[in-house]
Parts: C-alpha cells; sequence; structure tokens
C-alpha cells in the first residue's frame, strides 16, 4: 500500500542485460500485469498483501480510469464504475481486504472540474465526506482498519485529512495559523501514523517532511543535513519513514530515511543522479528509483543501512518475454518482499510489473 509521486510520462527504454545479481541478494520472478487497449498504458501505485495492484490503466474501449490487478491475470476496470461526466480517476492505494481508494474527477462546466475523494468497495465507488469548507478531496491511502488519508481543499489552505467511521477529520499542518497553509498525507500504517508533507506556515513556501502520531499530533521530521525540502510516503510499524530530501553531499534530491530521531541519506547506485524511496515494509526493505536527464532505474534497499540495489539485475526470469523491458520505478512493497515496478516492455508499452521473490 503505497502512495504517488507522479511519474515521468516519457520514460527513456533501458535494456540492460548480462547483469549478475548480488551473491546476498533476493531473485525475484517476474511478470507483466496485463494491460489493453490499441496504446496500452499502465501506472501502477501499490500492492497488498493479496498480491492485488491498484492504479492506473488503458482499457479495450480506448478509456482510461482507475484499475485493480487481482493477481497476475486479470484487469478490473474500475473506472467504468463511476457515474457521471468524467474527466478521469485514479486508484491510489489498496489493503488486504480489497477496499481501493483514489479520485475521480468531473466536469461541472466548461472551465470546471470537480474532484472527489472515492473509496471502491467490492467494485462499487462511494464519495468520501468533504468538511464542510472543503471544495475538492482526494484519497492517497488506506490501511487495513479501512482509515484513509488524503487531502482537501478549504478556504484560504489544503489541508491532510483523515477518513474515519464516515467522518472526516483535518489533520492540519505546521505553524500556529490554520490559513495559508498547505498539508499532504500521503501514508497511513496499520497503527493509524500518518506521514507526508506540509509547509511550515503561511509565510514558509518549503515542504517539511512529517509524520502525524495515532493522536493526530504532527511533527517536523527535518531534511538531510543542508537541505530545506523533503517529504515522507511510507512508514512501517517499526516507525521506520522513507521519502525524499535535497541536501547531503551534492544537495540534490536523495531517497531519505528517518529512524528514532535521525535522517539517513539512502543514497543511489549512479553518483550524480537524483534517488526516492517509495514505499517500506515491516520488515525494513524500501524500494523505489533513481532518475537523471530521462533515465530511469528502480532500487531496492534491503535496509536502510545497506546500499540500493538495480532491481532487474535482481529478475531470474527476464519478465517471461522474449523481448527488452526496463524497470523505472519500483512503487510498493508487501509483507512477504513482492515488489510492483512501473517500466516499458517492448511491443507493448508501459506497463506494471510484478515481482515475487524465490
Amino acid at each position: 500500500m503505497k502512495p504517488i509521486l507522479h511519474w515521468p510520462a516519457v520514460a527513456a527504454l533501458t535494456l540492460l542485460s548480462g547483469l549478475a545479481a548480488p551473491s546476498h541478494a533476493v531473485v525475484y520472478d517476474c511478470k507483466a500485469l496485463p494491460v489493453e487497449g490499441s496504446q496500452p498504458y499502465a501506472y501502477p501505485t501499490a500492492i497488498n498483501n493479496k498480491l492485488q495492484v491498484s492504479g492506473d490503466s488503458t482499457f479495450s474501449d480506448g478509456r482510461s480510469g482507475a484499475a485493480l490487478w487481482k493477481g497476475k491475470r486479470t484487469l478490473v476496470d474500475l473506472n467504468s464504475t463511476l457515474q457521471g461526466p468524467l474527466w478521469g480517476s485514479w486508484a491510489s492505494d489498496l489493503n488486504d481486504r480489497g477496499q481501493v481508494v483514489g479520485e475521480a474527477s468531473y466536469r461541472c462546466g466548461e472551465f470546471c472540474e470537480r474532484r472527489r475523494a472515492i473509496l471502491w468497495q467490492d467494485g462499487v465507488p462511494s464519495e468520501l465526506p468533504l468538511l464542510p469548507d472543503a471544495h475538492s478531496s482526494l484519497a492517497r491511502s488506506i490501511n487495513n482498519k479501512g482509515r484513509v488519508v488524503g487531502d482537501m481543499g478549504l478556504s484560504g489552505a489544503r489541508h491532510a485529512v483523515l477518513w474515519r467511521d464516515g467522518k472526516a477529520f483535518d489533520l492540519g499542518a505546521l505553524g500556529d495559523r490554520p490559513a495559508d497553509t498547505y498539508s499532504e498525507a500521503m501514508f497511513i500504517n496499520d497503527d493509524n501514523v500518518v506521514v507526508g508533507r506540509s509547509n511550515g506556515g503561511p509565510m514558509d513556501f518549503n515542504s517539511h517532511a512529517v509524520i502525524w502520531d495515532a493522536k493526530g499530533r504532527i511533527t517536523d521530521l527535518g531534511p538531510l543535513p543542508g537541505g530545506d525540502w523533503a517529504i515522507a510516503m511510507s512508514v512501517n510499524r517499526a516507525g521506520t519513514v522513507v521519502g525524499s530530501s535535497n541536501g547531503g553531499a551534492d544537495n540534490l534530491t536523495h531517497a531519505a530515511a528517518w529512524q528514532g530521531g535521525q535522517v539517513f541519506e539512502l543514497g543511489t547506485l549512479t553518483p550524480g543522479w537524483r534517488s526516492h524511496a517509495s514505499a517500506i515494509n515491516d520488515q525494513g526493505t524500501v524500494v523505489g528509483g533513481e532518475d537523471m536527464a530521462g533515465n530511469y532505474t528502480a532500487l531496492v534497499w534491503p535496509s536502510i543501512h545497506e546500499p540500493p540495489q538495480d532491481l532487474k539485475a535482481l529478475v531470474g526470469n527476464n519478465c517471461h518475454s522474449k523481448q527488452g523491458y526496463s524497470l523505472d520505478d519500483a512503487v510498493g512493497i508487501n509483507a512477504d518482499g513482492a515488489i510492483v515496478a512501473r517500466g516499458y516492455k517492448v511491443g507493448v508499452g508501459f506497463v506494471a510489473f510484478l515481482l515475487i521473490p524465490r
């Protein structure tokens, strides 16, 4: 289960061959998940412990929108369950009960768009409630207790929100003035701990990585040394947080982890490249990616204290394809270490890849 980072619409195809996995590394069996349409495109966002994947996909009738992959073979069209004049839809996350959350964007006039947080239960969508002064909403993450987090557009602000027991609660932001502040909740774990980002107040335009404890109290996690920007994307039940921050030795944006009051730079495979961490499981394995100048590589960190590994170098079966493929970004990891990644497959297009450890 994992929140969203927008992946570039066009990725360079990197065909790596003959890569040997480190002797201590996990080896993965890889499968390209089904995708439909004359110009197929898939954008996965999260994976649960039943190997179900949420995201966005094209469908056989040419439309695109919220999607659910059930196992390795079945693509479910969630977009078609929505009623009304749609601009589009998105599935951000799912839990082990098969509940899916995301967003639907509706036309409300020639230049008008109405954005609403959506929960799909057994494939049936419902809008999550708005706060009294809200005009838009987006759901980003759902835990196994059915609690949902995201954000809402409010009068003079945009704030992280928690949905619980059919009600919405404003999680607030850093600073002591509610107006002109900004926050986003990116992920909620099964202990109801939430992570995301916030600005520091009305005159602070930087992104601060933050954590809300189970009682809703917000804490600024701080950036890497020398940095002034950070975002928290995931937290496991041990309280280890991962995300991204600028700063460090080269002041580029790098994958970062927060543990025990300290922040750690997770690093890259390629010197001078940017990196990010998307998700961490309860065993402490982290997934994400690195990029520079249109080139992308999906990464896995065995722990926050170990160097990253090229995920494609760990694949043992060539993704069931005689054609070339790339793994460009790892976006989710479940409790058993199964990973969902975005990538490209020659002759098909942008697809989702499911990687299961042997």
